[in-house]
């Protein structure tokens, strides 16, 4: 099972990294920091992938070094622009590129199109429940043995 810890910000040792990155942000602060414990490598990563930190657009980074198993940079868009909706959708899209299976409950769509574009980037198993209910809960628990078993 795979434990996600909220820290306040410091390079772990082992393990995984996800960096939020805005549009055309350059290194500073834990990201600069995990560079420099990989040689660069984060940077050389991001560059040959033309990586721009794009909202919703995500990069991992396999075993770069510094112990870190992956770095996962997850694009916030640009930083004018940042919001408690577009943080809460890179959460989605860092776990769905970490790998971590991800249930995303779908409720008040604006329209039908809406609903059958939005989507988590990344390897990881994806799962969209759409809540015509308003019972979320009861929604939520009918959608676990299709997504799990």
């Amino acid at each position: 099972m795979l434990d996600v810890v909220f820290t306040k910000p410091a390079l772990p040792k082992s393990g995984a990294l996800v960096l939020p990155v805005t549009e055309e942000a350059t290194p500073s602060g834990l990201w600069q920091q995990a560079d420099e414990a990989t040689g660069g490598a984060i940077t050389r990563a991001l560059a040959a992938a033309e990586f721009k930190g794009g909202k919703g657009k995500t990069c991992t980074i396999l075993a770069p070094g510094a112990g870190l198993s992956r770095v996962v940079a997850v694009g916030l868009g640009k930083p004018g622009e940042l919001s408690r909706l577009v943080l809460e959708r890179a959460g989605g899209h860092a776990a769905a590129a970490s790998g971590i299976p991800l249930i995303s409950i779908f409720a008040g769509a604006v329209s039908e199109r809406m609903f059958q574009r939005w989507r988590p980037t990344g390897a990881g198993r994806i799962e969209i429940v759409r809540a015509e209910s308003p019972n979320l809960l009861a929604t939520f628990e009918a959608s676990l043995p299709r997504v799990f078993l």
